[in-house]
């Protein structure tokens, strides 16, 4: 691994998704604060606009706090409008940092190519300037680990 790069994983994580809210002001500050109100953390957030009225939110979580936020989130269901929840609990998180990211154009591809190979599914995404974090499933983290570690040992 380059020496301004480091891999952090965590394979205790489940994946929660709010389908279907309406996509207005206000909606996604309601969640986080219930879910911060209730001493729950959030480890990473992903927003995909299904139409111009609505929008589906998943979010990870470790997984010891599945219960509570699921049972959280049936309470506010009706007043934040989501159709459905759906959750995961058998994913894991890989977070990449570190300043060499900003100096490797690319690299985003390269990382979801070297996974792909293995026929790893990424199921949420985050990036920034120095980081690129995925979530996979629990049982490809391993793999997970080895392509990013082969990747970056070439690079």
């Amino acid at each position: 691994m380059g020496r301004n790069l480091d891999i952090i994983h965590s394979g205790k994580i489940a994946k929660v998704t709010l389908h279907s809210i309406p996509n207005e002001p206000g909606i996604a500050a309601h969640i986080f604060n219930q879910l911060g109100n209730h001493g729950i953390s959030v480890e990473l957030i992903s927003q995909t606009s299904t139409t111009a009225k609505s929008t589906d939110i998943s979010f990870a979580v470790v997984e010891i706090d599945l219960g509570q936020v699921v049972s959280l989130l049936q309470r506010i269901r009706d007043s934040i409008g989501a159709k459905r929840i759906s959750f995961n609990r058998d994913v894991a998180m890989i977070s990449i940092h570190g300043s060499d990211l900003e100096a490797k154009p690319g690299i985003a591809g390269k990382i979801f190519s070297a996974l792909a190979a293995k026929g790893i599914n990424i199921e949420m995404i985050s990036t920034s300037v120095s980081s690129i974090t995925c979530v996979v499933a629990q049982q490809k983290l391993e793999l997970a680990l080895e392509a990013i570690d082969a990747l970056f040992r070439n690079t």
